[in-house]
């Protein structure tokens, strides 16, 4: 006579067969899915074989020619391998992406992203913000290798040397004017108050900065023009150093990155270089 264990284990070990030979099915004719008891729980075997089923992982880096040879040594001939490159400076090579018709899992992943330079990094830092004066002058004097400074208030731009430029930013004032106009009348009496705040200095203010560095390890070396405002706002003045047209120097980037990233490919007809961004959808 079977005891009520000995019937649950029987049901058991059944539940299991038929369980196996439902998945086994399903995978052989591609199901999407299978029914299955709740109370199966389904183990990963990959662990105790001396192989992997197939690659997966991601691998880092900020180095263009590692990153090219792990694609080129990694990628899956059975799958197309596309790699796609960011407005960021980044570049994703899927090496498993496989096609519309065959698509791979996408989950063998390598990852380029370079680097900043210090001078870049410094740069972005102070992009757009309002600085003090004894911050951007130090800011200025730390890369004073790397900058040039112009003045737009003649016709065409004038160049003002380093030493001048660096004067007239630390003798900044600001200086403040009231003027009041009153109008007296039979019927009428107004009154208006004008008021300005200027920033002066006593040699002539840049109001071009031009930036020149390796922005990314990789790149090339570019020069960045940057709008140099005084805000008066305050009692004490404050500097603005913006980038002009810092979206476009950004496509630049990506684009000069894409045509690194196809070189140290050596036009290898099974790798895709596209531009944009690619995100995994389960």
């Amino acid at each position: 006579m079977f005891t009520k264990e000995a019937i649950q284990q029987l049901s058991q070990a059944e539940q299991i067969t038929n369980a196996s030979e439902a998945i086994t099915k399903a995978l052989d004719h591609k199901d999407g899915c299978v029914a299955l008891p709740d109370t199966l729980q389904l183990h990963d075997l990959e662990k105790y074989q001396d192989l992997r089923r197939r690659a997966r992982g991601l691998m880092k880096t900020s180095c263009i020619p590692d990153f090219a040879k792990y694609v080129v040594a990694q990628r899956d001939d059975s799958l197309q391998t596309t790699i796609f490159v960011g407005r960021d400076t980044s570049a994703k090579a899927v090496l498993n992406l496989g096609t519309a018709t065959a698509p791979g899992h996408a989950d063998n992943i390598a990852l380029l992203q370079l680097q900043p330079t210090a001078a870049f990094s410094a740069l972005t830092k102070i992009n757009g913000n309002h600085i003090s004066q004894k911050t951007a002058v130090e800011f200025l004097e730390d890369w004073i290798d790397l900058v040039q400074f112009f003045s737009t208030a003649s016709d065409s731009p004038s160049v003002i040397t380093k030493g001048s430029a660096l004067q007239a930013l630390r003798k900044l004032t600001i200086e403040a004017a009231r003027k009041v106009e009153s109008v007296s009348a039979n019927f009428k009496e107004t009154m208006s108050a004008f008021e300005s705040v200027e920033a002066s200095s006593t040699l002539t203010l840049p109001d071009l900065v031009y930036f020149s560095c390796v922005p990314y390890e990789g790149l090339a070396e570019r020069s960045f023009v940057l709008r140099l405002s005084v805000i008066t706002g305050d009692d004490k003045p404050k500097l603005c150093l913006r980038i002009r047209q810092m979206e476009q120097h950004e496509d630049q980037m990506s684009a000069e990155l894409m045509q690194l990233v196809e070189a140290a490919l050596h036009e290898d007809s099974n790798v895709t270089v596209l531009r944009g961004q690619y995100e995994r959808s389960n």
